[in-house]
């Protein structure tokens, strides 16, 4: 879910952006920062490219498109279970070690 992790804003709101962004509190971009440590490798293709820190590439940009193209035909088809229709998220590597290699500093 993309709002533990991100500061939605309608299109009017874009000009405001810095004034937004400021209001923001280092507790609240310290819980942005953890919750996103778990998902992002959903934002690489690391099944496609190769992983880049040890990620699993079946959790990756690929897998989650297949996925939701999937649940949207099932759910069409009305041919799935409630149970089939979990996306999972897993951290089975050190997320904060490569954030912070890749110069994330973590609040």
């Amino acid at each position: 879910p993309y709002w533990q992790f991100s500061v939605r804003l309608n299109v009017k709101d874009v000009p405001r952006v810095k004034d937004i962004l400021s209001q923001v509190t280092e507790e609240r971009v310290r819980q942005y920062q953890e919750a996103l440590a778990c998902v992002w490798p959903r934002f690489l293709w690391s099944s496609v490219h190769g992983d880049y820190a040890g990620e699993d590439e079946t959790q990756d940009a690929f897998a989650s498109l297949m996925w939701i193209l999937r649940n949207q035909l099932e759910k069409e088809t009305n041919e799935t279970s409630a149970n089939e229709n979990q996306l999972t998220t897993r951290c089975n590597f050190d997320s904060t070690k490569v954030l912070t290699d890749v110069g994330v500093r973590l609040a």
